[in-house]
């Protein structure tokens, strides 16, 4: 089974519990570790996001409270496992694929999450700022515009939680602050490719 797959099960399992986006992020970069220390083969390039969302629910969640998620998570690993390589076998018939992301969007994406946790914003808003990068990213440069973040969200349980979280006022002063920050995220995002 896959360090990925393993992430989405005990993700999936914070968001049928309704944990909060904080909580989520966590404890995929807890599964992530334990995975890496079992030796799973894929647990280096799991692509755990180790970024902003995550820097910003690590102001949140207390380290007891990290404790008890890895003592969880440890207690049901086998379970897990067994979870996570029937989401591996899922994947490999392929039913209902989903496309990456460019690199241009994540970028962007990545762009918005830094400077909103530069900002002080809380787990969830940086990674809904982040979504709203990505959605305008895609408008804008990818030709694609999003019906919803839920298009984001399906592969995304962080997301799922923020957008569970945020009330609509600030979902939308997020949207907001995004398009008005849009020229610094550019600046930012562009960076690195110049």
């Amino acid at each position: 089974m896959s360090a990925r797959a393993m992430m989405r099960v005990v993700q999936d399992l914070a968001l049928a519990a309704g944990d909060t986006a904080a909580r989520t992020a966590v404890y995929g970069s807890i599964v992530q570790a334990l995975a890496e220390l079992t030796g799973e083969p894929d647990a280096d390039t799991a692509n755990i996001r180790d970024d902003s969302v995550l820097a910003a629910a690590r102001r949140e969640v207390s380290e007891q409270t990290v404790a008890a998620m890895g003592d969880w998570i440890g207690c049901r690993w086998g379970a897990i496992a067994v979870d996570a390589a029937v989401l591996d076998a899922l994947d490999q018939l392929n039913l209902e694929p989903v496309s990456s992301l460019p690199a241009g969007a994540l970028a962007y994406r990545a762009a918005a999450e830094d400077l909103a946790l530069a900002a002080g914003e809380s787990c969830t808003a940086v990674s809904w700022a982040g979504a709203q990068a990505t959605a305008r990213w895609l408008r804008l440069y990818g030709g694609r515009v999003l019906n919803s973040l839920a298009e984001l969200a399906a592969v995304d349980p962080v997301l799922t939680a923020a957008g569970r979280e945020l009330a609509e006022r600030e979902k939308d002063r997020v949207t907001g602050w995004v398009i008005e920050v849009w020229e610094a995220i550019d600046e930012r995002a562009t960076e690195p490719a110049a």
